[in-house]
């Protein structure tokens, strides 16, 4: 890909972008959420999303548990959204906003960015008022949890050098952005689930795909600046992202079907990572699944 084709197409989304992203429809956006109701013949997520689902054992499940589960998934789904949003695509939005990126990118990608980091803190917004529109999960006052799997890599990217750092942003911002388009693709067409649910994701999928596009041509960029042994490192770093974005979080779920009054299954559901579209990064990978 000509690296020309890059910069024309940063600089259309750059120009889109006051017509396009959600946050500059807010007020129509709020008083439209605020209009709907808590519906509780919905389901507050889909089963088949859960990372510890089978059919099996969901069936020997009580249906108020179920039920319980379900508001978690979507809990889980939120906290994941912040978590990315907040500690790792601002992060590195501010590294290079800040003049601190060792990459010769050019002004419509620092604007490009700079619209990036509107988007994500609304979408942060978002995610809390999905979750406080969550009846279920009133009486259990969940606060995020600091030790995910994802939180704790990215906190382990700290003690990195200084010269790997901004590769390991980058990388996992790109994951994060590139893969997510499949499971915000999927959750707005379950009818089964909350509508204001289903509105909030649909708002978010508008987004992701311009910054899907911006997080590729970003690698792209970089990739052509890099030696053949920083490459080796950027390619170490994505599959490690990835391994993190995907992780089933064993811990924090066994701490929610506790509340919910159910064991845990040891089995994870095989289905749950394929919510995710590793296609757009393979050139860099060269595998279509490095999840393991």
């Amino acid at each position: 890909m000509k690296i020309e084709n890059i910069f024309k197409r940063q600089f259309r989304h750059e120009e889109l972008w006051p017509d396009n992203a959600a946050v500059t429809e807010h007020r129509d956006t709020l008083l439209q959420i605020d209009g709907m109701q808590y519906q509780t013949e919905y389901d507050d997520f889909v089963k088949e999303y859960l990372p510890f689902y089978s059919e099996h054992t969901w069936e020997s499940i009580e249906s108020e548990s179920r039920k319980l589960l379900l508001s978690f998934g979507w809990f889980m789904y939120n906290q994941k959204t912040i978590i990315i949003e907040q500690e790792a695509l601002t992060e590195y939005c501010k590294l290079v906003l800040s003049g601190n990126s060792s990459f010769s990118f050019t002004r419509n990608f620092i604007t490009r960015l700079a619209q990036v980091q509107v988007d994500e803190t609304y979408h942060t917004l978002m995610s809390y008022k999905g979750i406080s529109l969550c009846k279920r999960l009133s009486e259990h006052n969940l606060s995020i949890f600091p030790d995910t799997d994802l939180a704790v890599y990215i906190h382990s990217m700290e003690s990195l050098p200084a010269a790997e750092k901004e590769l390991a942003w980058l990388a996992l911002t790109t994951v994060c952005e590139a893969t997510i388009s499949k499971y915000l693709s999927v959750l707005p067409g379950e009818v089964s689930v909350q509508p204001a649910f289903r509105f909030i994701t649909e708002m978010h999928r508008q987004d992701e795909a311009s910054h899907s596009s911006l997080f590729l041509d970003l690698m792209a960029v970089a990739f052509d600046e890099l030696d053949m042994e920083m490459r080796i490192k950027l390619i170490t770093h994505l599959k490690q992202a990835i391994r993190a974005l995907v992780s089933s979080d064993r811990k924090t779920w066994k701490i929610l079907y506790q509340l919910a009054g159910v064991a845990c299954p040891e089995v994870e559901n095989p289905s749950y990572s394929h919510l995710y579209n590793f296609r757009m990064i393979t050139k860099y990978t060269g595998e279509h699944d490095v999840r393991c």
